[in-house]
């Protein structure tokens, strides 16, 4: 049966067309999902700079479910006790980002996935990167997925995510805008 473009496929069909075109297959999503979910427990149970972490998987396309295949990204917010503050998080940043970024190539030798992963780090001209890349990539299909590493000051403390949005998620009064990076979860 030949190919249909997508001004052919009937309403009916879109769904599906959507599905086997356009989408990463079913098989890399469940894949992306545990290999995210097995970094986040690696994270968790090995200690970062000697703080507790707690991690959230919310962001991106991934995250929100309208990943496109070899398109898609999502956010791995990782949640640091280390940090004390928004200034705390700006000043350490390059620091902690080292240590992440050595915990994720330990988590990579370790574990045996089910695709391929390579962690690497973002050149920002004249900054300090604010994240770490992990580029997900299927062994059988031509599928790939980046998922930035996003280090974060948990000013909310002990919530788990996804939180009741409030004002204290976009504009904590208690910090300048200039200072440290805020996450939205």
């Amino acid at each position: 049966m030949p190919k249909m473009e997508l001004y052919q496929v009937p309403a009916g069909s879109l769904d599906a067309w959507i599905a086997e075109h356009l989408q990463p297959s079913e098989e890399f999503q469940l894949q992306v999902k545990d290999t995210v979910r097995r970094i986040c427990d690696f994270l968790k149970e090995t200690r970062c700079r000697g703080t507790n972490a707690s991690v959230s998987w919310q962001g991106g396309s991934a995250g929100k479910g309208t990943a496109l295949k070899n398109n898609s990204d999502a956010d791995l917010v990782l949640f640091l006790s280390c940090f004390s503050s928004y200034r705390d998080q700006m000043e350490n940043r390059a620091a902690v980002l080292d240590t992440v970024k050595q915990k994720l190539n330990r988590c990579r030798q370790t574990i045996d996935f089910s695709v391929d992963v390579e962690v690497s780090q973002p050149k920002e001209k004249g900054t300090c990167p604010r994240s770490l890349s992990i580029t997900i990539q299927s062994k059988k299909r031509w599928e790939s997925i980046e998922v930035d590493v996003l280090p974060a000051y948990d000013a909310l403390g002990e919530v788990s995510c996804p939180a009741p949005v409030s004002d204290t998620h976009f504009a904590p009064s208690h910090a300048p805008p200039a200072l440290g990076v805020i996450t939205v979860c």
